[in-house]
């Protein structure tokens, strides 16, 4: 397996993001409740995928290398399918959520379904108000935000 390098702002940032996990890791567990759609099994299933995959990247051992999706702190330029409306969010831990500048928590209906997504790809998001599509236009991660906010 190849290793894909980091930069040194990102594997602080990642691993700053698994000690949030293991520390917060039984209220993050309980939280699947105010996912309706969500089973737990499948909630904590989510939060292990995530940690595997981090624990990875910081090892060097993921070949696709942190730009290859959308991990917690990228920032994405999304179209909504229905409509073709654009919005740029930024996913973000639920203590950084902050509505008026787009920043969402990873663990809303659209925060997770952002979480693994390549640009390109259209993701099917499950909400309390329903099921819609969003098209992942482009993303990237905080340190080289270029993103046009147009």
């Amino acid at each position: 397996m190849s290793r894909s390098a980091i930069s040194p702002y990102w594997r602080e940032r990642l691993i700053r993001q698994l000690v949030y996990l293991d520390e917060n890791k039984y209220d993050l567990e309980k939280s699947w409740i105010a996912e309706p759609s969500m089973e737990k099994n499948e909630w904590i299933s989510f939060i292990r995928k995530y940690e595997e995959r981090i624990e990875s990247l910081v090892a060097g051992e993921y070949r696709d290398g942190i730009d290859s999706c959308v991990y917690i702190g990228s920032r994405v330029r999304v179209r909504f399918d229905e409509d073709g409306d654009q919005e740029l969010f930024t996913v973000v831990f639920p203590e950084e959520v902050r509505l008026e500048h787009n920043c969402i928590s990873f663990m809303s209906p659209l925060g997770m379904g952002l979480v693994f997504a390549r640009q390109n790809e259209t993701v099917l998001i499950r909400s309390p108000q329903g099921t819609y599509t969003v098209t992942i236009l482009e993303h990237q991660h905080e340190e080289e935000h270029h993103i046009d906010p147009g």
